[in-house]
């Protein structure tokens, strides 16, 4: 079965840089097949005889911390899954551009009572929408200059969390195969 896996904080900002042929190589001795990776930032697409997401995440963090040494986060999605993401976005009409889209993809669902109560101040130029794991985020300023970053919202919300922008996701599918092999 084919995954994506998104890595949460590598090679951002000169921190917990790992090279990517590296990577692959690693994930390949580990029984995972068909490895891809697409930049730097940590996106994977894989194959593997297991089917729990969970169990796939976890097993990509252990490579991680056996052959680099690193504590990285990593979050296990389908291919259908990451179509649903898009389809869902709520930006997609001609008012918002599409290289100011992003998507912060939540470990696991916020609890309601904690996403009630915070305080989600407006900023100009930036809209936010959480469905179900997934804060849709615009920021028409552009994310260096968001005041909503991954950090504010996985403190908010207290969960983990790892954000791309729409161009990754559509590649990420485009890199994907429909007819991967159990």
């Amino acid at each position: 079965m084919q995954f994506i896996v998104l890595l949460r904080g590598i090679n951002v900002g000169g921190h917990n840089k790992i090279k990517m042929t590296e990577l692959r190589a690693a994930l390949s001795r580990a029984d995972f097949s068909a490895v891809q990776t697409y930049i730097q930032s940590g996106n994977i697409i894989l194959e593997t005889k297991n089917s729990d997401p969970k169990k796939i995440a976890s097993k990509v963090s252990e490579v991680i911390q056996s052959n680099f040494d690193l504590n990285v986060s990593a979050l296990a999605c389908t291919r259908d899954e990451i179509q649903a993401v898009l389809k869902n976005n709520p930006f997609q009409s001609d008012r918002y551009e599409e290289r100011r889209q992003y998507f912060a993809l939540l470990f696991t669902k916020p609890n309601p009572e904690t996403v009630e109560k915070t305080d989600w101040k407006k900023h100009p130029n930036e809209e936010l929408v959480l469905k179900d794991r997934v804060m849709y985020h615009y920021a028409a300023v552009g994310a260096a200059k968001s005041k909503w970053n991954n950090a504010i919202l996985e403190k908010k919300l207290a969960v983990l969390s790892t954000t791309r922008n729409l161009r990754t996701l559509r590649k990420l599918i485009e890199l994907s195969s429909t007819d991967s092999k159990p």
